[in-house]
C-alpha cells in the first residue's frame, strides 16, 4: 500500500451524487458554486500534502465539467508553493 492511503476515506460518490451534494449545498447552505469548487480544491491539496510532504512534482489530470475546477485549484495551489505542475485536461472529441 502506497504511504498514507491507509488513512483515505473508503467511500465512492458516482458523479451523480456529487452533483446531487453539491445542488443541495448550494442550496440548503446559500454556498456559490465557486465557493465549493475552492474549498475541495484547497481540501485536496491540503491531504496531498499532509500525506506526501515531500512531493515536488504533481500530474493533475482534469475531466469535464464542474469537478475539473477542483483539479485546476490544486494545480494553481501547488504552483504558488513552487511545485512542478503538469496538468492534463481530458474531454472526449
Amino acid at each position: 500500500m502506497i504511504q498514507g492511503m491507509e488513512q483515505l476515506s473508503k467511500n465512492i460518490y458516482t458523479a451523480a451524487q456529487v452533483a446531487e451534494l453539491d445542488r443541495y449545498a448550494m442550496d440548503a447552505f446559500n454556498i456559490p458554486g465557486n465557493v465549493l469548487i475552492e474549498r475541495a480544491g484547497e481540501a485536496a491539496f491540503q491531504l496531498i500534502i499532509s500525506n506526501w510532504p515531500k512531493c515536488k512534482q504533481l500530474l493533475i489530470l482534469c475531466g469535464t465539467g464542474l469537478n475539473a475546477g477542483d483539479g485546476f485549484v490544486i494545480a494553481r495551489l501547488a504552483a504558488e508553493q513552487e511545485l512542478l505542475v503538469r496538468v492534463l485536461h481530458l474531454q472526449t472529441i
